[in-house]
């Protein structure tokens, strides 16, 4: 099968193949008829063709056929036929002739994705027979911009990229702490003075948010959208069969919504606003007052307007994270609660959102929200988007309402690329196994979340989203029996060579030493693999220095005269490059009887970290201990750990550590820095290779706990022993 992505779901080779030129005609009657001119604006830029749009049947043509008698396609699947006398796609409805014509442009050659003509190339299409329709009706992918700000033009390149890979919903987080970004008319100050926080200095942080209002004169940073552009790029959209879903956040994550309408905010007192704001590191509290009738209205009138600019039958309130401290204190809140018989703060929540739900409703839109709006009792006809898991999901799907799959464990797309891998994103299945077949069919589909807190940039943006996107692609549209990894990669090969000529500055993944670390004289050189990228090259340099354009090409094995590192990155054509593999080159002395004591000796730290204490600063006192890991300590929170001693290597070999941690750690081999998982981060797994001879290595590993979930853990893996965590027979030490 050609490099189709996401694949179909049936395809056959047909006898010859189709050449399109400059006379030939496309065949698109009536409500077709758009479809026809959005792929005469598809192909002209490459070609250079300006195929007319005919209604009339030709010969040596590309048909799109609408058939009433395909109902069975639904609204968004096709047949696609090429051969000798032409290309004919038919669907039941025009979305599945616009998919239909996607398809048709990943069969020509790749250069039909640039801008630019390419007069030389033969525009083949092969002869094949293709049915084809999506498993699922949301294939969605989210963009924050209140956190950083993107304009209209990026934005709509945003959605061309969503096109290619049959992705029909962009969730557009439109508002949030970080700035409003939609003009909203009876409430000015939103965008006058919510859509401007005072420069930070840094990406982004929660701590000393500040909306001094345009005029100020204080360095802002911001932006936001009119109407008219909204109305621009909805009809952009539309053109290309994606419904954009807004979320306006309420009644949490409103600290911009505060700044620039303080009366929304609860009453509690003085005092009690002070001590808010002084905990929660912000000027403005997070959240609206639930309890005012005003609050309410403000929402309603916001809705007004948004609904008046997305046609979108859902409409996404958002409903997560709602701190409630204050709500408990407020006397607006606690005289709703009494009114209305509410238990808790909780039930004030669903209270809330019940409110929304039921004006939407009314209005013909659905309410859809982050699974917290499950919290206190889910409205009557909310949509769930489960996103701390799976379990939010199931609950809803259970409770007979619809579900919007986006787990962090697969859907997070602001989570690195090296710990949600592409491999990982197309692994998943959105229909939990606990689901009935009946549940199940309340899962609409799924969607990645692009949050950006650290993405100040487009290119990180694109870098996030690719090629990880053209994965979550496959999941939502290819039935999961009929995915296939192995061949995905395969046919990911040419897709890439169509995100090049896209323009998209996609996630590049970084050499793979052969080891981690690599001891000076020994029979082991530093050796890399290159990812399974086309075009795309490894230089390196042994001074220390970061890899560049002009650093020398790898070519072959590196071997090192004396102690040194050796840094290598792959660079695509354009220049673009992957994050930096850095392989040490040392001297590790090994004794056969250093290890005297069974067990190391593990030093406690009490503190607040945010990176790994240097070994150094821990006292001698120590506890000898025959594992590595948390053991009583693993309900504690802040301090850190220090284990040192000795590794023993049973044999000569190759040798895996994994060091796995949340918070973050470190391993030292005799004073060289081995594995560095360092951070604040949930648990994650780092590893190191490396040909060791036998003996006792003298070690250091150092791990803090930041607060929250707790973990560490060391495995090992080598000659004659499967990955497991390090047995007792290698932890050695002086006593």
């Amino acid at each position: 099968m050609p490099s189709i992505v996401p694949a179909p779901l049936s395809y056959k080779a047909a006898v010859g193949s189709f050449q399109i030129q400059e006379k030939t005609a496309i065949v698109a009657a009536g409500d077709a008829r758009p479809v026809g001119d959005r792929l005469r604006e598809f192909l002209r830029p490459a070609t250079g063709y300006d195929l007319r749009v005919d209604y009339h049947p030709h010969t040596q043509a590309i048909t799109l056929k609408l058939d009433d008698q395909e109902k069975g396609l639904g609204d968004e699947g096709y047949k696609l036929h090429s051969g000798p006398d032409g290309v004919i796609i038919t669907a039941f409805r025009p979305a599945g002739l616009f998919y239909g014509a996607q398809t048709l442009r990943q069969l020509l050659p790749v250069e039909v994705f640039e801008s630019k003509a390419h007069l030389g190339v033969p525009w083949v299409v092969p002869g094949c027979e293709i049915e084809d329709k999506p498993r699922f009706a949301w294939r969605g992918m989210h963009l924050d911009v209140s956190r950083h700000f993107y304009g209209p033009k990026f934005i709509k390149q945003f959605i061309d990229w969503l096109a290619v890979h049959k992705m029909n919903t962009f969730h557009w987080h439109l508002t949030d702490d970080g700035g409003w970004r939609l003009e909203i008319k009876k409430y000015p100050k939103l965008t006058e003075v919510g859509a401007w926080r005072e420069e930070q200095g840094v990406k982004w942080s929660y701590n000393g948010l500040k909306f001094p209002g345009k005029g100020s004169g204080k360095k802002l940073y911001g932006g936001f959208y009119t109407q008219d552009e909204v109305r621009d790029i909805v009809k952009y959209a539309a053109a290309r069969y994606i419904n954009i879903v807004p979320e306006i956040e309420m009644p949490g994550h409103s600290t911009e919504t505060v700044a620039s309408y303080p009366i929304l905010s609860c009453s509690p007192g003085a005092d009690v606003l002070a001590n808010y704001l002084k905990g929660s590191g912000a000027d403005y509290p997070m959240m609206l007052c639930a309890g005012k009738a005003s609050t309410l209205e403000f929402c309603e009138n916001v809705l007004t307007e948004v609904l008046d600019l997305f046609p979108s039958k859902f409409i996404h309130i958002g409903g997560d994270e709602v701190p409630k401290d204050l709500w408990a204190q407020c006397p607006d809140c606690k005289a709703r609660m009494a009114r209305e018989g509410l238990k808790n703060v909780e039930e004030l929540q669903s209270a809330f959102v019940h409110d929304i739900d039921k004006w939407l409703a009314d209005h013909g839109r659905r309410l859809v929200g982050w699974d917290e709006i499950l919290e206190g009792g889910l409205a009557p006809g909310a949509t769930v988007m489960s996103w701390r898991g799976i379990d939010g999901g199931i609950a809803a799907a259970k409770a007979n309402h619809d579900v919007v799959m986006s787990p962090t464990s697969h859907c997070y797309f602001d989570s690195p690329n090296t710990v949600t891998t592409m491999e990982h994103v197309y692994s998943y299945d959105p229909i939990p196994g606990e689901l009935s077949e009946t549940q199940g069919q309340h899962v609409l589909g799924a969607q990645a979340n692009i949050w950006t807190e650290w993405l100040a940039t487009e290119g990180e943006v694109e870098a996030m989203m690719f090629p990880r996107a053209a994965a979550l692609a496959e999941d939502v549209w290819t039935k999961f029996e009929r995915k296939d990894w192995d061949d995905f990669e395969r046919r990911m090969k040419t897709h890439y060579q169509r995100l090049d000529r896209l323009g998209i500055a996609y996630y590049v993944e970084a050499p793979t030493p052969k080891s981690e670390l690599v001891l000076l004289g020994n029979s082991s050189p530093v050796e890399f693999e290159a990812p399974a990228v086309p075009g795309v090259v490894i230089r390196y340099t042994v001074d220390g220095s970061e890899p560049t354009v002009k650093s020398p090409e790898y070519v072959g094995p590196i071997r090192l005269n004396r102690p040194g590192v050796v840094k290598a990155a792959t660079f695509r054509g354009s220049g673009t490059k992957s994050g930096t593999v850095t392989v040490p080159v040392v001297s590790l002395k090994a004794d056969d009887t250093a290890g005297k004591i069974n067990g190391v000796n593990r030093h406690v730290r009490m503190g607040s970290f945010s990176t790994c204490p240097d070994p150094k600063t821990f006292d001698a006192t120590a506890k000898n201990v025959v594992s590595v890991g948390l053991d009583e300590l693993a309900t504690q929170e802040n301090y850190a750990l220090l284990f040192d001693g000795f590794i023993r290597i049973p044999s000569d070999g190759e040798y895996t550590f994994y060091l796995g941690s949340d918070d973050g750690s470190r391993l030292w081999l005799d004073g060289n820095l081995a594995i560095d998982n360092d951070g604040l981060h949930a648990y994650g797994e780092k590893r190191l290779r490396v040909r060791l001879p036998k003996g006792d290595y003298p070690f250091k590993l150092v791990m803090f706990q930041g607060g929250g979930a707790a973990g560490l853990r060391l495995f090992v893996e080598g000659p004659g022993m499967v990955k497991q965590l390090i047995p007792a027979t290698m932890l050695w030490s002086k006593g």
